[in-house]
């Protein structure tokens, strides 16, 4: 919490002695800490999905502290089936060159990508 806080401690050891009781105080200022990431939507399930689809590919944490679910835009309201297909293509390129999935993951997510019919009327 923010504020003033101040906490009373004592040290114990095995054969139960006790030291004097010592006082420490601090503030906690408002704004700290590392700021959240800047993910284009918030997913922490364990596997990588497409829509519906579950891949089965772990989803990880990147480079820029995003999940890979948190990459791979399947909630935007996409023109074209192609559009989304290529936006794939462009998350899953930098995710295999960066090292955080392989080839099979790739092909797997890719896969279920063309499957979901993210991006087609109706």
């Amino acid at each position: 919490r923010v504020g003033y806080h101040s906490i009373a401690h004592r040290a114990t050891d095995k054969a139960g002695n006790t030291s004097e009781a010592k006082k420490v105080s601090f503030t906690i200022a408002q704004g700290g800490g590392v700021p959240a990431p800047n993910c284009a939507e918030f997913d922490e399930r364990h596997t990588v999905f497409v829509g519906t689809i579950d891949t089965g590919v772990p989803n990880r944490i990147t480079r820029n502290r995003c999940t890979i679910n948190e990459l791979i835009e399947d909630e935007k309201d996409w023109s074209s089936h192609a559009l989304f297909l290529k936006h794939v293509t462009t998350v899953l390129d930098k995710l295999k060159t960066d090292g955080v999935i392989d080839q099979r993951e790739r092909r797997a997510i890719n896969q279920a990508a063309k499957q979901s019919g993210i991006g087609k009327p109706g």
